[in-house]
Formats: C-alpha cells, sequence, structure tokens
C-alpha cells in the first residue's frame, strides 16, 4: 500500500500527515486499520476528518467486491477450450488447451511438436471461425499440410478462408520473436479486425537451450525473462490460447525450460527413439503430461500422424502421411 501523502485525499494535508506520523501511522493501510476514536484523541483530529479520509482512502485502493456467480460468469465469457482434434489426447488434457494459460510443448526434433501446432491453429480457424498467430522460427509452418487437414475435414470452408485466419510471421533470431510479441499486444489493442478474434498465439519454437548457447547467459536469461513475462500477459490480458513449443534433448526429464510461466506443459516421445526426421511418419508417439492444473501429470497416450491430424495408436500398425 502506497504512503500517506499530501494530496492522496482532499482532506489529507501537511499538519493531519505529521500528526498520523506522529502516532506511528505512515502507510495507508495503517491508517485503515486503525481506530478513528482512538486516532482522534492521540492526534487531536477531529473523527469526523478521520472517518471521512478513510471512506475516501478504502473507495480509492479496495478490491471491487465480485460474488461468485458475477466471476462465473465472466469466466464463462472469457474461458474458450480450443480442441487439439484428437480425441484421446482431449481425455487427458480434460478437454483441450485452456486459454488464459500459456501451454508449453517440449520434445526432441521431429517428435510431432509442430504438427500438434498446425492442428489446434487449423481446427480454431475452420471449426471456430478464429483467427491464430503463428510466430514460425523454424521455417516449419506448411500452407500444403493445412490444406490436407482442411480437405481431410470435409467442411463447407475454402482452404484460402482458413489460412486468411492463420497469420504467420516468421522471427528468425530472438530479438525478432521479442519485437512480434510486443507488437501483437498493441495490435490486439488496436481495434484491429484480426486480432478482435485472435483466440491463440503459437511459438514454434522458443528456442531456449540455443539461445543459452549463443548468448552470454546473464542477456539469454534476460531476454527469455522478458519473453515468458510478454506471453503470460498476452495469456491472461487478452484471454487467448499461447502455445510454445521448445527443443529438449532430454525427453522433458527437466521438466519446463519456461519455469513456472507454463500452466500445462506436455512432453513428445518418439517410442523408438530414432534421430530420423523422416521417422515421425513411421513410429507412435507417445504425449505425458508433465504438469497442468486440469489433468493428471504422468498421465500418457500413444499417438499417431495420419493424412486427418493425430490418432490414437494401435499396436504396431503402420500408418503413412503424404503431403501433396
Amino acid at each position: 500500500m502506497p504512503l500517506l501523502r499530501v494530496g492522496l485525499c482532499p482532506l489529507m494535508t501537511e499538519v493531519v500527515i505529521d500528526s498520523f506520523a506522529a502516532q506511528g501511522i505512515k502507510t495507508v493501510i495503517d491508517f485503515v486499520l486503525s481506530d478513528p476514536i482512538e486516532l482522534s484523541r492521540s492526534s487531536k483530529i477531529p473523527v469526523q476528518t478521520i472517518t471521512s479520509i478513510k471512506r475516501y482512502l478504502l473507495a480509492q485502493h479496495s478490491s471491487f467486491p465480485l460474488n461468485g456467480l458475477n466471476f462465473l460468469e465472466q469466466s464463462i465469457k472469457t474461458l474458450s477450450i480450443l480442441s487439439t482434434r484428437c480425441g484421446a489426447l482431449d481425455d487427458i488434457l480434460c478437454s483441450g488447451v485452456y486459454t488464459g494459460e500459456v501451454t508449453e510443448i517440449i520434445g526432441s526434433s521431429s517428435s510431432g511438436k509442430t504438427q500438434l501446432c498446425t492442428s489446434i491453429a487449423v481446427d480454431v480457424a475452420l471449426t471456430l471461425g478464429k483467427s491464430v498467430l503463428y510466430i514460425d522460427r523454424d521455417n516449419g509452418f506448411s500452407a500444403a499440410r493445412v490444406s490436407q487437414l482442411v480437405q481431410s475435414r470435409l467442411q463447407d470452408c475454402s482452404i484460402g478462408e482458413v489460412l486468411s485466419r492463420i497469420r504467420v510471421c516468421c522471427c528468425p533470431d530472438v530479438q525478432s520473436l521479442l519485437d512480434a510479441v510486443t507488437a501483437t499486444k498493441k495490435l490486439l489493442g488496436s481495434g484491429d479486425s484480426f486480432a478482435g478474434s485472435m483466440k491463440a498465439v503459437i511459438v514454434d519454437s522458443l528456442g531456449a537451450e540455443s539461445m543459452m548457447m549463443e548468448l552470454p547467459f546473464v542477456e539469454a536469461q534476460s531476454l527469455l525473462t522478458l519473453i515468458q513475462q510478454e506471453l503470460a500477459t498476452l495469456a491472461k490480458d487478452y484471454a487467448l490460447a499461447v502455445l510454445v513449443t521448445s527443443q529438449s534433448s532430454d525427453d522433458g526429464q527437466r521438466g519446463s525450460l519456461l519455469g513456472t510461466t507454463p500452466s500445462t506443459v506436455l512432453c513428445l516421445e518418439r517410442s523408438n527413439g530414432l534421430r530420423n526426421p523422416m521417422s515421425i511418419l513411421d513410429n507412435p508417439i507417445t504425449v505425458r503430461i508433465v504438469k497442468s492444473p486440469h489433468a493428471v501429470a504422468g498421465d500418457t497416450v500413444t499417438l499417431k500422424i495420419t493424412n486427418a491430424g493425430w490418432e490414437k495408436s494401435r499396436g504396431n500398425a503402420q500408418f503413412s502421411l503424404t503431403l501433396k
């Protein structure tokens, strides 16, 4: 709480402040917690003046009361759960990816991180008719893959219309990533039609490990902390689902690479551990919940990638992915 000072309210004069200070009352909270009658006796300030000051300060600094029903209605208006378009994955995530939160997807190279982000982006654009900002750092976004996912769902919507709702921003370095996140905040406050319907921001990928290797430790840590804060602000202040992918060479054993910023952390692991980039098309992928406020940490599901997206894997059945 702030210190008592002249001008804090019309009756807060220098004489009043000095009188309160002589009684050990120097902050707003000290004053609010004091007994008006006792304070009037010791400070020689009229009790009516003290009461008026207290009412004014309470009106200025108290939290606005919100009952349970109003809080529920407000939450319903702002909360959305974005489907991954895979029933088995949605089940262990308690329905999907939540807005208002940062979700981190960690895994080794070619473990399916970009495929999962693309699937979620397409569902938001196609099923919900909302817009998505896709920040692409590794040139992994594929319009051909989006086209394939749209065609597989047999909905009356053109591929061009879906792509118009997914804005791709290429950020090859850390500074351009930070600039893009900062610009997104300005865009959301500008009244832009695309920003007005935005439901998700996807960062693929953050590149935290490479950042630590390429930059001095203090500089890298400062940039990473700043990016984390900006992403958390986007999620909470604008009710967006923020998805961030992170490269991990240890199958997520160290947990989140973003510290406490993500509410939910998923780890994608290829079952046979092959490092061939094309092996994603031939091997089951295990999705494990590292942490989540909604789901059970440690729950896993084994999936496969098909032309239509993600499906639950059954046994060692072979499957293929063909991009046209």
